[in-house]
């Protein structure tokens, strides 16, 4: 009696992406005895779905058939060792003569056949085949699906295993004739049992009862856990509390990437990139630059496992004014499924770098047939300086200066609006003052000069220049 049907059906929800088809290797000694071989083999995401002459093919919508099988009890044999069978698709107008592989079994044989081609383009509904008993089996692509091994292994034996490779948690059937028992590491599974297992399980089915029973085939779907990692990047710079707490041109910036692998899978093949942020340059860092980002390789990480590394740069004279963000790509691959490469990103929060400029103020006396100070303004950078206002309060005893180009003079305030002043450059101004009447000998005249900028100044220290003068 063929009994695959009911149990295949029960696998319709089963997804995978298909990796390997084998078709005839034998399976490892002991796995299958009396004729029993593996004919397909993937792990990924996709499906599994069965037909009879009772049930249509049903794959879900945007899935992508991989492979295709049918299997049918043939009572006589056919010259050459082959089976025939006519097959029809969907809306087809006719029957296709299949040629099958034929396996020699008491009473008869089991034949199957590749109909992967035929079902592509017959798409999903009602096939038929000239055959008693006869099974079709549909592997299908679907990328919303889980992770599954998939293996399938066909002949005709008495008694057949198969090892499965990765721990999870296994679905299995088997197609057979006449009756049988199965086990999963000895202990009784039903037809599309589901049971917990792990690397190295052992799947077995032999003919029970009268001795008769028949395997044709085993299957066996292990739900895979997803492969999951995540990378999170923060940053910290130099700050400066006492003005506001801004990040400036020239300080040190590290980047910190947490790596953390997802408690399902053991993963393998790791990197870390990390690109270098424009307007920064590397001071230091785990691993070689190329082509302006850091590579580190990890290799393997296991399920759970965690790391840190950190990329220190130093932001560029030229940044002020940008933002600064920290990003990473983690490359990986489940362990499972080498090479399937998946990427985890992740970034920083933006660090805006406030231009600034160091501006220091200079004074200088000459008394001769004046007064005259002469007041330099110099910029250190590391950015240019912008709205430069010097201030400048002038004793009574010495009256009104003279005009100055860009200065107005108030109670004895002198205000100049110099502009502008690029990284490394410098201004001066001579302030001249000659008094109404002759300064008394022995008279102390205070002087008191300052300049501030719309760009912050992180050391304002050197902005102002008080003197004291006894004539």
């Amino acid at each position: 009696m063929l009994q695959p049907a009911s149990v295949l059906r029960g696998l319709c929800s089963l997804l995978l992406v298909p990796v390997s088809l084998a078709a005839g290797p034998a399976l490892p000694a002991g796995a299958a005895p009396e004729g029993i071989t593996l004919r397909y083999s993937t792990t990924g995401r996709g499906g599994l779905d069965t037909a009879t002459a009772r049930d249509p093919v049903g794959v879900p919508e945007k899935a992508g058939v991989s492979h295709a099988r049918l299997y049918w009890w043939a009572d006589l044999p056919e010259a050459g060792g082959i089976a025939t069978i006519g097959f029809r698709s969907p809306g087809a107008s006719g029957y296709t003569q299949i040629s099958g592989e034929l396996e020699p079994g008491e009473g008869g044989y089991q034949a199957t056949a590749d109909v992967t081609e035929q079902v592509k383009s017959g798409g999903n509904g009602q096939y038929e085949a000239v055959a008693g008993q006869w099974t079709l089996v549909v592997a299908y692509t679907h990328d919303a699906a889980p992770y599954r091994q998939i293996l399938l292994a066909d002949g005709l034996a008495a008694d057949a295993e198969l090892t499965l490779d990765h721990q999870g948690t296994a679905t299995v059937g088997w197609i057979g004739y006449g009756d049988q028992a199965a086990t999963v590491n000895g202990q009784p599974v039903d037809q599309g049992g589901s049971v917990p297992i792990v690397a190295g399980s052992r799947f077995h089915v032999a003919g029970s009862g009268n001795g008769r029973g028949l395997i044709g085939a085993l299957y066996a779907a292990v739900d895979l856990p997803a492969p999951d990692l995540t990378v999170e990047v923060s940053a910290a710079a130099e700050r400066y509390p006492s003005l506001g707490d801004p990040v400036i041109p020239g300080v040190l910036i590290a980047f910190t990437y947490k790596i953390k692998a997802g408690p399902g899978a053991d993963l393998i093949g790791l990197s870390l990139l990390a690109p270098i942020p424009q307007g920064t340059t590397l001071v230091s860092g785990p691993g070689q630059v190329e082509w302006g980002q850091m590579w580190v390789p990890l290799g393997r990480m296991a399920a759970g496992a965690a790391t840190e590394l950190t990329m220190t740069v130093r932001a560029g004279e030229e940044s002020g004014g940008s933002s600064v963000r920290g990003t990473a790509a983690v490359i990986y691959a489940p362990a499972y499924l080498p090479d399937f490469s998946r990427t985890a990103i992740g970034w920083s929060p933006a660090i805006r770098i406030t231009p600034a400029a160091n501006l220091a103020l200079h004074s200088r006396l000459d008394v001769t047939d004046a007064w005259r100070y002469t007041v330099k303004i110099s910029n250190a950078g590391p950015s240019a300086a912008s709205d430069i206002v010097l201030r400048e309060a002038v004793h009574t005893v010495l009256g009104q200066p003279e005009p100055v180009p860009g200065c107005t003079f108030t109670e004895q305030l002198l205000t100049c609006q110099v502009g502008a002043l690029a990284k490394g450059a410098s201004v001066e101004l001579v302030l001249t003052l000659r008094p109404q009447a002759p300064v008394p000998p022995g008279t102390k005249v205070p002087n008191a000069a300052s300049v501030a900028a719309a760009t912050l100044d992180p050391d304002p220290g050197d902005n102002a220049v008080v003197t004291a003068v006894t004539h």
